[in-house]
This record gives structure tokens, sequence and C-alpha cells, in this order.
């Protein structure tokens, strides 16, 4: 499989879950429970106008002491709409994601929402693309410090690190070389 030229209308999820911009935040927080995802594209009329994310109802909201059921979703959606378009191909995806630090890319066709990827929909198809994803979680590349150190999983956390180091004859993480050492 040629990741470079797998397209994101290959990858999306096409009929994602959406929400309307006058919903209110409970009917919203309802909606990412029944259907056990973590963000609702906001639409108007077929069009995306923003998304909100369990983190948008927890800080805008519950941590503002205000209730689900008194506010509207419009007030505390994202915007404006970063997206892609479904014949872009995925790195192409990967790299917007990274470089406006978003997980989610609504795919608009014209101006019309026709499917959701995700970073994790990427991770799926092309592993070898989590260095430019990494940095949506806020790590910058760097290059192992020494020729005993490498790139790659850890072989303890399965988190991937720029600096993998071999304990006890496994490659481990920073972190996890600290645990363990």
């Amino acid at each position: 499989m040629n990741f470079r030229r797998m397209r994101v209308e290959e990858i999306m999820t096409v009929n994602p879950v959406t929400c309307d911009p006058k919903d209110t935040v409970e009917n919203a927080a309802t909606l990412m429970k029944e259907h056990d995802v973590g963000s609702l594209l906001v639409v108007k009329e077929g069009k995306p106008e923003g998304i909100i994310t369990e983190r948008d109802i927890i800080t805008k909201i519950v941590a503002q002491g205000r209730s689900p059921a008194d506010a509207v979703v419009e007030e505390i959606m994202s915007k404006p709409v970063v997206s892609v378009s479904p014949s872009a191909d995925i790195t192409t995806a990967a790299r917007l994601m990274a470089d406006r630090r978003i997980r989610r890319l609504p795919v608009v066709s014209g101006d019309m929402l026709v499917g959701l990827v995700t970073q994790r929909d990427v991770l799926k198809v092309s592993p070898r693309l989590f260095e430019t994803l990494d940095h949506l979680r806020g790590f910058a590349y760097e290059p192992p410090r020494s020729e005993m150190e490498m790139a790659g999983y850890c072989e303890v956390c399965g988190s991937y690190s720029p600096r993998l180091t071999e304990v006890n004859g496994r490659l481990v993480c920073p972190t996890c070389a600290r645990e363990t050492g």
C-alpha cells in the first residue's frame, strides 16, 4: 500500500455524527455518548460551521459552572472549520492536522460536508506518518543523541519515542528506562 498516493476519501468516515449550531450542549453531549465519539461536527444545511469536543464541554461549560441544558453549541464550538478535500492525499491531511494541532479534519467537497478523517484513521493505514502526527501532541522530532539510541516504539509501553535505549535486552523510551532502571 503506497500511503503517499492514498486519498482521504479512502480512509474517511462517511456520514460522521453531527449536530446543529442551535442544539443545546446537553443534546450534543448525549449524541456523543450515544455514538461513542469525542466530538461532533456542527453542520448547518449540510455545511460545516464548527466542531464541538468533549474538552469544549468540560472547559467552557462544566468548569465554568454553567448548565449544559442552558448553553447552545454555537456558543462554544471551535471555528472556523479547517477542512480537507476528499481527493487530497493522506500525507497532506496529516500535515494539515499537525500544522494546525488538530486531531479531526472535516472532509468537504465544494462547501458540503462529506466525511471526517481523524489522526487515528491516518495512523491505521500509515504508521510511518507518526512523526508528522506526533506534532499534535506537542513533540518535536529529535534525532537520536547517540548511536546507542534510536527512534521507534517502546517495547514496554508501546508509545513512540525518538530516543529508545536498550535496557535489559529491550528497546524502551526514557520514561520506561527510568522506571525499570
